[in-house]
């Protein structure tokens, strides 16, 4: 799984080089039998409303897709708005979430996860492509959404709470959780000292996964009891 991708065609090739590599890798993978799935936890297409640009990247990673699964989340770019909130399909009141311990503002491009709704079909058990989860294998796949609320008392929150209660830990012993937003960061960065981690609560949940994205990187923390990392 990873978050961040965009598209390769011109005129964004020079930016997004990264993106062909990896969708062809990708490819190769899954043509030899490597992968089950691929889980993309935002940034997705960077869009930002144009809707050429998602052709281009639904375009790109056709071949990839007719292979196997390929379950998206949202991130800030598909997401975050200031304004439009009654188009939301999320349900979020307002304008979303823009907790003032977060960078959080207009980075969806007026999108408010609407193109990303409508381009992709999500298991029914959550809140469409916003947060859900599924099992295959032994595994228990939860995406959640870091950009909707997801503090104590939400729908969010309460549907992950209700999810992870449910898993069966004899038939899915593993379960993996993801988010576009790290819940910790190894960067030094102006917004490290906000409160993520008081959210997080590996002892009452039991989750042995976290894998988020951080500023173009994939960090992944493997928990242990007492919360160590």
């Amino acid at each position: 799984g990873y978050g961040d991708m965009g598209v390769y065609y011109p005129p964004y090739n020079g930016d997004s080089l990264g993106a062909a590599a990896v969708t062809r890798a990708l490819e190769r993978e899954a043509a030899a039998g490597g992968l089950d799935f691929v889980l993309h936890f935002g940034d997705i297409s960077y869009a930002r409303g144009r809707g050429y640009i998602w052709d281009q990247f639904m375009t790109q990673m056709t071949t990839l897709s007719e292979q196997v699964p390929y379950m998206v989340g949202v991130g800030n770019h598909e997401y975050d708005h200031v304004s439009g909130g009654d188009k939301d399909p999320s349900g979020a009141p307002e304008n979303g979430f823009h907790p003032e311990w977060g960078n959080y503002g207009d980075d969806g491009g007026g999108e408010c996860g609407v193109p990303t709704s409508h381009r992709y079909i999500s298991p029914d058990n959550g809140n469409g492509v916003f947060w859900y989860s599924f099992d295959y294998g032994l595994v228990h796949v939860i995406q959640i959404s870091s950009e909707n609320d997801f503090r104590p008392g939400t729908r969010q929150y309460e549907w992950l709470e209700k999810d992870l209660k449910s898993v069966d830990r004899a038939s899915t012993p593993w379960v993996v959780v993801t988010s576009h937003r790290p819940l910790y960061t190894s960067q030094q960065q102006d917004y490290m000292e906000y409160p993520w981690s008081k959210y997080q609560n590996c002892d009452k949940f039991g989750y042995q996964r976290m894998t988020a994205n951080s500023t173009h990187m994939n960090i992944q923390w493997v928990t242990a009891p007492g919360n160590e990392i």
